[in-house]
């Protein structure tokens, strides 16, 4: 059990040592008061033990094209050896598929083979094409991947 040395006022942040809570991890966390409630960040906390969960905040990085992704879950803790997965669009629009996150020992990883860019589908997008007063239509008669082009 762990008490406040002191009364803390809304917005107010005290540091505690995690191995307070458990002899497995190791750094420093904060306690903020927020409107009268305490609220925990335990990001600072890391394990040294195998099987040890991974602790919110729950958000893997992963790098997807030119961009970097984020796969988050709202749970407070995943169990080693458990994880999640989410579509591949709400990390970075314009992919389509699944990336995967697992935690192991405490450490969150994410696997984005799962994603690819979305193609252009044959006969759906028509692209207004203007030249010098004169325009044309343009409609792919075939699937396109991403970045692929052709000939009209």
């Amino acid at each position: 059990e762990y008490f406040l040395p002191e009364d803390l006022v809304t917005g107010e942040t005290i540091e505690w040592n995690c191995s307070n809570v458990s002899a497995v991890y190791s750094g420093n966390s904060t306690m903020m008061c927020w409107n009268g409630t305490l609220q925990v960040n335990t990001s600072g906390c890391k394990c040294f033990h195998e099987g040890c969960p991974c602790l919110s905040p729950l958000e893997a990085s992963f790098p997807l094209g030119d961009r970097v992704g984020r796969s988050t879950s709202n749970g407070a803790m995943v169990a080693s050896g458990g994880g999640w997965a989410s579509a591949c669009e709400d990390a970075v629009a314009g992919y389509d598929g699944e990336v995967s996150v697992q935690c192991l020992n405490g450490v969150l990883s994410a696997d984005a083979s799962g994603c690819a860019a979305r193609p252009c589908k044959a006969g759906v997008a028509t692209l207004p094409v203007e030249l010098g007063g004169a325009s044309l239509s343009v409609t792919a008669q075939s699937d396109l991947a991403s970045g692929a082009s052709f000939d009209f």
